[in-house]
């Protein structure tokens, strides 16, 4: 290559032109087969803003390829020269310069540390100093905070490392700017998704109050982070969960319920099966303004898709994982009973869910036997039933259900013929997903790390079989006739949810409960 510096402005011009094309890996590989990098990093010192500036575009692209393609930039010394010109004097250089290092960090946990632990938090965090006007500025930030959150990104993010960043992640939530808002509240999000103490520094009830603000923000690439974020609060004990109630989140979680975007409606359940996670008044709350039963009309919508079904069904199963008597007295007047034996047979492939199901119906009769076994009470198993209820026989309004036989369960589905089979003999697979990378493009990361199970304590522990409980339904001779029926259609219940578990046991799945993130 040239020493002149207006050719050598011109070839950086031109490559960057080429991989910005269509097939942008084979275009990357074709750079990479010059073996340019480490001239790439030498220009990178040079002199003239223009040629750094057009340099780091170059490697800006290329860092947006494979983890191989990405490697490459590191092995030739590129990160510590990208660092030192987070100071430059040009903010076209800065910012080019930390979306370079924003893409480099995205790829991997790996790349992320190399980046951190090179001491690149300081002076990106300088860019929020200086007296640039404010419309470049907030370029700038954009792509500052972009790269921020690609820091906090991957599992055991180095939270002492990242903690000088805390406060300017609290006033950056004040700005207008919708992008730097979407950036923090992805940032946000994956602080929250950590579980070091420095980041309960973090969380207050003024932090909440904000993003319940943001929740009313007109731009959907706003919202969705900030459900992620209270979605991973609410992962935290109750007292995190609290915050977000207090802050009068759940007014909005109601309406955002009815929301025309789909990715709003899950993320928005996914809050909500959080909160309902937790203590009985914080169910009672979400109870209270209406959500659960905008819930149990997801679950039963056949129109909704079935991932957003799924997260409305495990929403409603940890309802029941307090088994507070007159939650699930409502809960059973809902209707809920029925909605989850349908569901089940809605969801031979997911086992998981399949699972939380049958969980959520033992918690229902664990609840029900206690107060069934004092006749005084009023009835557990809603009048609406009739007294003649035969769990065996559930007409589902998505044209799939089941019916019994002696001890045998069929469950049909017009799709395939092999899930019509005996009880015995069901074999159910549970489904795997995949999170695609998504971490490096120009636009804001549409995706985070993905949710997990967390096992919850309860005061109340799971027994395994059901010959334990079975020892607890004594005959009453001295009951009523309504009391009789009454006993026999929960013991018809019991029998219904053995049959279920032991499908689901024989793929080896046990219980879950609880949170996710």
């Amino acid at each position: 290559m040239s020493d002149v510096v207006e050719y050598q402005i011109n070839a950086m011009v031109k490559l960057r032109k080429y991989l910005s094309l269509e097939k942008i890996s084979n275009n990357i590989n074709n750079v990479l087969a010059l073996r340019m990098n480490p001239r790439f990093v030498e220009l990178l010192k040079s002199s003239s803003p223009i040629l750094q500036y057009e340099t780091c575009w170059v490697i800006t692209n290329i860092a947006a390829g494979t983890t191989e393609q990405t490697r490459t930039i590191i092995d030739a010394g590129a990160v510590p020269v990208l660092i030192e010109l987070l100071r430059s004097e040009n903010k076209e250089v800065r910012t080019q310069a930390a979306w370079s290092l924003g893409n480099i960090a995205g790829d991997c946990g790996e790349f992320r540390d190399i980046v951190l632990h090179g001491g690149t938090l300081q002076p990106l965090l300088e860019l929020w100093n200086g007296n640039d006007s404010i419309e470049s500025k907030n370029h700038m930030l954009q792509v500052a905070m972009w790269t921020l959150a690609n820091l906090c990104r991957w599992h055991r993010s180095d939270w002492d490392v990242l903690a000088p960043a805390f406060p300017i992640l609290r006033q950056s939530i004040y700005f207008e700017d919708p992008a730097i808002l979407s950036e923090t509240c992805w940032a946000l999000s994956r602080i929250f998704h950590g579980s070091h103490p420095k980041v309960s520094y973090l969380l207050d009830l003024e932090l909440c109050q904000r993003l319940v603000e943001l929740l009313k923000h007109e731009n959907i690439s706003v919202v969705n982070p900030v459900l992620r974020t209270l979605t991973n609060i609410a992962y935290g004990d109750d007292q995190q969960t609290q915050l977000i109630i207090s802050a009068g989140a759940i007014p909005i979680l109601y309406e955002l319920l009815d929301s025309p975007n789909a990715s709003i409606r899950l993320e928005t359940i996914l809050v909500l099966a959080n909160i309902t996670a937790g203590t009985v008044a914080q169910i009672q709350s979400v109870i209270d303004e209406g959500c659960l039963n905008r819930l149990f009309d997801i679950l039963n919508n056949t129109k909704e898709s079935f991932k957003i079904r799924k997260e409305a069904c495990w929403a409603i199963s940890n309802a029941t994982d307090v088994k507070h008597p007159q939650q699930i007295r409502t809960l059973i007047n809902m209707g809920v009973v029925h909605l989850l034996i349908n569901f089940i047979t809605d969801c031979l492939y997911d086992t998981t869910i399949q699972q939380k199901c049958i969980d959520a119906l033992e918690n229902i009769l664990i609840a029900s036997e206690s107060e069934l076994s004092n006749a005084s009470k009023n009835s557990m198993i809603p009048s609406s039933y009739g007294w003649n209820y035969d769990p065996w026989k559930v007409n589902s309004s998505n044209n799939s259900g089941s019916n019994a036989s002696s001890n045998t369960i069929s469950f049909n589905d017009n799709d395939d013929s092999l899930l019509s089979k005996s009880i015995n003999n069901l074999s159910l697979s549970g489904s795997s997903s995949q999170i695609s990378k998504g971490s490096k493009s120009s636009h804001p990361p549409s995706t985070t790390s993905g949710f997990k199970d967390r096992s919850r304590k309860s005061s109340t522990p799971y027994l395994s079989g059901f010959e334990s409980r079975n020892l607890q339904k004594k005959n009453k001779t001295n009951q009523s006739s309504k009391w009789a029926h009454e006993m026999s259609a929960f013991n018809q219940l019991w029998k219904t949810v053995e049959i279920l578990e032991n499908a689901i046991n024989k793929t080896n799945y046990y219980h879950v409960q609880g949170k996710r993130k």
